[in-house]
């Protein structure tokens, strides 16, 4: 206990608290670019079932494409939940 004291008595919180504000404010940004991103996700979902239904001549390619984007990003997110769980 004595240790956890010392350890205590040695530190500024002021930087501490600081560090969880800097902390929080990241959290947020990251939450709105992962919004931003998920937006981004859908229009290119969307664009690529256009793509598809017109019969694009590359169209195998790009429902491969788009299926690969999409598994990416639901495990990019599954993984985002798991770290903050």
């Amino acid at each position: 206990m004595a240790s956890c004291d010392a350890f205590i008595a040695s530190h500024d919180t002021t930087g501490l608290q600081d560090g969880a504000e800097s902390l929080i404010k990241k959290h947020e940004d990251f939450d709105k670019a992962i919004t931003a991103q998920e937006q981004s996700i859908d229009a290119l979902n969307s664009f690529a079932d256009g793509l598809i239904n017109a019969n694009h001549y590359d169209g195998p390619a790009i429902r491969d494409k788009r299926d690969q984007v999409i598994e990416r990003w639901k495990q990019l997110k599954k993984e985002l939940i798991e770290q903050r769980s």
